[in-house]
């Protein structure tokens, strides 16, 4: 039974592959639900069997053709994705619908998340029969070694669906740091009362960024599941920070210069948390830091929040970095900030 079952599997698999469609208002397209359809109805059809042996090859032919057959046919060549990468105008957001470039690669990259979790509660359902359908011990940890290889299949449709997402984020984040990388560079940090006066009511590097996040990033919060958005999110943080920090070592910061670098952060720490449902301190905590250290009164200060009276701040800056940081601030000595034992 399990070999026929196994050309029932694909010859249905083969023909839902060819029936894939854009699915209007869906997050994937037509091909995930149909699939797992199949592959439930098989996985229960062969536990009915109460047979071990052909519980195990079932669920073996499953996992095959969950990790050929179907994954084949999930996979697109790595510039499909470049339609994700964009700011559309409000007239192109209207006319996206099931026909559109962007709403297939929007589903198509959703069909891997989706397939994620699916093959999860597949896992489980058919956990919950092997536990009805076999009463020795020994038969049941057969059966859930087979399906233990399920777990690792969703895994990898995971890893792929996280690593599309990180290839768009590095498309993306030109784009968003396109103007305020050169406002940053042109900026200076050692400020007169007058500078900060006029920098503290409005930043341009910080308003132009976070105005572009806001394009780049909060369309496609629609399109995307809340996985894939949230993946995107936090790699396009993760990338702009590191840009950032990168740009604020080349400076030189008066006291003035790092309160306002203190305000900037905090600004795009409290904007960026509207962006994502998940905490995005975590992708700026090293820059939080630096804005901290500049903002100290003298060097020596800094032993007041490290190592033990570091509390719950944790440092993402090595003792050396720290330093460096320091020698930034245009009051403080090198050879203050030399001494320092951290």
């Amino acid at each position: 039974p399990a070999g026929v079952e196994d050309k029932y599997m694909a010859r249905t698999i083969a023909m839902a592959v060819g029936l894939n469609e854009c699915v209007e208002g869906a997050l994937t397209s037509s091909i995930v639900e149909d699939v797992f359809f199949i592959l439930q109805k098989c996985g229960r059809r062969g536990m009915a069997t109460g047979n071990v042996q052909c519980v195990c090859s079932v669920l073996s032919n499953i996992n095959n053709h969950l990790c050929n057959a179907f994954l084949s046919a999930l996979r697109h060549d790595k510039s499909v994705y470049d339609s994700l990468v964009g700011a559309p105008s409000h007239d192109e957001m209207a006319a996206l619908d099931s026909t559109s470039d962007t709403q297939k690669v929007a589903q198509a990259v959703n069909n891997f998340d989706v397939s994620a979790q699916y093959i999860k509660k597949l896992k489980a359902d058919l956990d919950g029969f092997a536990f009805d359908v076999f009463e020795s011990a020994d038969s049941r940890n057969r059966v859930q070694s087979c399906l233990s290889d399920l777990m690792k299949t969703s895994t990898e449709f995971q890893r792929l669906s996280q690593s599309i997402m990180e290839q768009v984020a590095q498309k993306v984040v030109p784009l968003v740091l396109v103007e305020a990388v050169e406002l940053l560079t042109q900026l200076s940090f050692n400020l007169s009362d007058s500078e900060y006066a006029a920098l503290d009511a409005d930043d341009p590097w910080v308003s132009d960024l976070l105005q572009r996040m806001e394009e780049h990033l909060g369309w496609l919060q629609s399109l995307l599941t809340s996985q894939n958005y949230e993946s995107l999110t936090h790699a396009v943080l993760g990338m702009v920070a590191k840009r950032v920090e990168a740009l604020l070592l080349q400076k030189r910061f008066n006291q003035l210069g790092g309160l306002l670098l203190e305000k900037d952060v905090r600004n795009i720490v409290s904007y960026t948390a509207n962006l994502s449902q998940r905490t995005v301190r975590d992708k700026f905590a090293r820059l939080s830091q630096m804005a901290t250290l500049l903002n100290l009164e003298s060097p020596g200060e800094v032993v007041d929040y490290w190592g033990e009276n570091a509390d719950s701040m944790m440092w993402r800056l090595t003792p050396f970095e720290v330093k460096r940081v320091l020698k930034l601030r245009v009051e403080f000595l090198a050879s203050d900030v030399d001494e320092l034992n951290l």
